[in-house]
């Protein structure tokens, strides 16, 4: 479905609603949850890329989103793209964020060996853990799961 505000992907699975112009996440809908995305944030900073690059200018950027049939996930890509003549550039980080609910997600998983209790919203204050390189970067000092001290 699209509308003037969003476009929607939806497998039957899963459901993806993208922002529109923006092309952010703005909710994910999943096993019954209407939204897996914290939603006390605006929909522009519930799920989007985060880019760093030197030139000011910058680039054409085209974030692709795939969702594919009967799958619960969906898959997320960017094409760059640099008009012949134009300066070189360094993109020097590249990451797409997405701000979960934190009441229904406690544990994670990265690979089927890496999987773990997840630190919780508070243990992310600055009262339980200290900020490293960038925002996102903590380390846990005094976190409620003590087994995640140091992590």
């Amino acid at each position: 479905m699209i509308n003037a505000t969003q476009v929607v992907l939806d497998n039957g699975t899963v459901q993806i609603i993208i922002t529109k112009p923006g092309g952010n996440v703005a909710g994910v809908k999943y096993g019954g949850m209407d939204n897996v995305l914290d939603a006390s944030y605006k929909d522009s900073s519930r799920g989007y890329w985060d880019m760093n690059w030197n030139v000011a200018s910058g680039s054409d950027t085209y974030d692709l989103f795939v969702l594919l049939r009967g799958n619960s996930g969906f898959y997320t890509y960017s094409i760059y793209t640099r008009p012949t003549g134009w300066p070189d550039f360094d993109l020097n980080q590249l990451r797409i964020v997405f701000k979960r609910r934190s009441d229904n997600f406690q544990y994670m998983a990265v690979a089927d060996n890496k999987l773990r209790l997840m630190p919780s919203h508070n243990d992310l204050t600055d009262a339980r853990s200290q900020q490293l390189g960038y925002k996102e970067a903590r380390l846990l000092t005094n976190p409620i799961e003590s087994s995640l001290k140091g992590q």
